[in-house]
């Protein structure tokens, strides 16, 4: 459980900066932050919710494009990024 843990932020925070960067954010600030964490949430569906399954799978690959797509959405809506017409932040 612990490794799922480690590995799923290692890929989540990977997508959280990818969105950042990808509306050249100036900072990283709580709204992205508090972004980044519902879109996490989100990624579990409520059926599936249980007290050892609280955190997506890695091999979900929604949750990574989520992340991103919300993160960048939260930095352009707080007024931080320096680009606001991008295209979805792609994780290669």
């Amino acid at each position: 459980m612990i490794i799922q843990i480690k590995l799923t932020m290692y890929f989540v925070s990977q997508a959280y900066f990818k969105g950042a960067f990808s509306c050249l954010a100036r900072t990283i600030n709580e709204e992205m932050k508090l972004a980044a964490a519902k879109a996490i949430a989100a990624s579990v569906p409520e059926e599936f919710l249980q007290v050892d399954y609280i955190i997506p799978t890695i091999f979900d690959s929604s949750v990574t494009q989520n992340v991103a797509t919300s993160v960048r959405d939260a930095a352009i809506a707080s007024g931080v990024a320096r680009r606001e017409l991008v295209d979805e932040p792609r994780l290669s």
